[in-house]
């Protein structure tokens, strides 16, 4: 996790407004996931619920407990049109509220490789609550997924936030 002073966060947080909002997407949820990176790779960000459901590519919208996760922006699928964008992807989830106690996990995956972007895809995810935003950095080699964070929550609140899985 990277350390954000106020202004950081700030700027992150406009960041990823922005490639939200040039996706067409209104983002109105509390809580996001939001994937960004650099290149014409494909990665995949996904947010498994403590019951083990999974919002993905291949579901892109989960209702837990009366509450929806939605996977609206989902780019670099294919290497052209109005999802691809070789220099500022992003991918987003919104988390209407967290409705399951437990353990959410997100995850990266790097689907495919496109050239010329190096072959290790450096990524940002920046997970935006109530009560702030949390930078996570990280880099995959084609064909790598991995857990960046795990989310622990109690009710509605989001009580603990941890690197890794």
């Amino acid at each position: 996790e990277v350390a954000l002073d106020d202004a950081t966060a700030a700027a992150v947080r406009i960041e990823a407004d922005a490639r939200i909002g040039r996706q067409g997407v209104l983002s109105q949820g509390r809580n996001r996931v939001t994937l960004m990176w650099e290149n014409g790779c494909d990665l995949d960000l996904s947010l498994t619920a403590p019951d083990g459901q999974r919002v993905y590519f291949g579901s892109r919208r989960l209702e837990i407990a009366g509450a929806v996760a939605e996977l609206d922006i989902d780019m670099n699928v294919s290497d052209s049109g109005s999802a691809f964008d070789r220099k500022a992807p992003v991918e987003n989830i919104t988390i209407e509220r967290f409705s399951a106690d437990g353990i959410w996990r997100v995850a990266v995956t790097h689907y495919k490789h496109r050239f010329p972007a190096p072959l290790s895809c450096a990524f940002r995810i920046a997970l935006q609550f109530a009560d702030g935003v949390r930078l996570f950095e990280g880099r995959l080699a084609p064909g790598d997924s991995r857990v960046i964070a795990s989310i622990e929550t109690r009710g509605t609140q989001v009580v603990g936030i941890e690197g890794g899985g």
